[in-house]
């Protein structure tokens, strides 16, 4: 089972996402039996639902943190969807 840490050095930023989406995000270092160590954005959205989101590459201004989680954001909404459509016809 994966394990986070959050990095508390560094803080906590709130963005929105392109559809209204609102993301705390937080850096965390994971690490499981699958994968190596890296530090990955952890978003949580209002609800309390976490999303191990896009890797954290350094430094960021929110500006750039925002785009980042916008467009990973996008992705991944991209392929949930077209995974539910292909779930849909496989019926």
């Amino acid at each position: 089972m994966p394990r986070d840490t959050p990095l508390y050095h560094l803080p906590t930023i709130i963005v929105t996402a392109r559809d209204g989406t609102l993301f705390s995000c937080t850096a965390h270092s994971t690490d499981d039996a699958s994968s190596s160590r890296e530090i990955r954005w952890k978003l949580t959205d209002p609800m309390g639902v976490e999303h191990l989101g896009p890797p954290y590459i350094g430094t960021q201004s929110p500006i750039e943190l925002q785009r980042l989680v916008a467009e990973w954001w996008d992705a991944t909404k991209a392929i949930a969807q077209a995974s539910a459509d292909a779930d849909g016809s496989a019926e």
